[in-house]
C-alpha cells in the first residue's frame, strides 16, 4: 500500500500529537517550579528566628560610632596628605642611607675601563636585588661596549640591557644600561656578635 503525502483530515492527527506534547512539557515544568518553591518555602520556615542584638552591644557601638565622627570632624586631610609625602621622603632616604654604596661602587670600579667615566648611578631596591640604572660616557664606542660586556660577565649583576646610545654637546657618548644586582648589606657587626 503506497502512503498518499497529502493528508486532507480537517484536523490532522500530528497536529493533534504535537499539542499534546507541548502540553505534557508545560505540565512538567509546572509541577517542578511548584516542588521547587514548596521546598524553599519550607526550608525558610525551618530557619531560627534572628533576635534583636541586646543594649549591651548597642550602646558601645553607639559610643564608637559618636567617638569616630568627632575624630572624622576635627581630621585634617591636606595636614594628613602632607604628613604622608614627608615619611615617604624619610623612607626614601633611609632607604639610600642602608643602601650598600661600597659594594656597588667596588663591584662596578672592577668592570669599569680606564677611558669610560660613570656620570649616573641610580639603584632601586626590588623585592628580587637592586635595579642599577648607570649611564657612562666615553670618547670611544669600543670602550662602551667592552664595559657593557665586563658588567654581564661579572656575577654581582645579571640581566644586564643596554639602553639609550647618544652623543653628548661634548661629542663623547653615552650609554644608559639597566642591570639587577645581586648586592645585599653587611650584617653590622653587633649583629655578628650576637649567638
Amino acid at each position: 500500500m503506497k502512503r498518499i503525502p497529502v493528508n486532507l483530515a480537517t484536523n490532522p492527527i500530528e497536529h493533534r500529537q504535537w499539542l499534546r506534547r507541548v502540553k505534557l512539557v508545560a505540565i512538567q515544568v509546572a509541577v517542578v517550579l511548584t516542588a521547587l518553591h514548596a521546598l524553599v518555602a519550607w526550608t525558610l520556615l525551618d530557619q531560627p528566628r534572628v533576635k534583636a542584638p541586646d543594649q549591651e552591644v548597642i550602646e558601645p557601638l553607639r559610643a564608637w560610632g559618636a567617638e569616630v565622627e568627632n575624630t572624622m570632624a576635627t581630621a585634617d586631610p591636606r595636614g594628613a596628605r602632607s604628613l604622608a609625602m614627608s615619611v615617604d621622603l624619610a623612607n626614601a632616604l633611609i632607604n639610600q642611607r642602608a643602601f650598600p654604596w661600597g659594594r656597588l661602587f667596588s663591584a662596578v670600579e672592577t668592570v669599569i675601563p680606564d677611558d669610560v667615566r660613570l656620570e649616573i648611578i641610580q639603584p632601586v631596591a626590588t623585592g628580587d636585588g637592586v635595579r642599577v640604572t648607570l649611564t657612562a660616557a666615553s670618547s670611544s664606542g669600543d670602550s662602551l661596549l667592552e664595559f657593557l660586556a665586563e658588567l654581564e660577565g661579572r656575577s654581582e649583576f645579571y640581566a644586564v640591557y643596554p639602553g639609550r646610545q647618544t652623543v653628548g654637546p661634548d661629542g663623547d657618548m653615552r650609554l644608559s644600561v639597566e642591570a639587577l644586582a645581586r648586592i645585599v648589606p653587611r650584617e653590622s657587626p653587633i649583629d655578628e656578635q650576637r649567638p
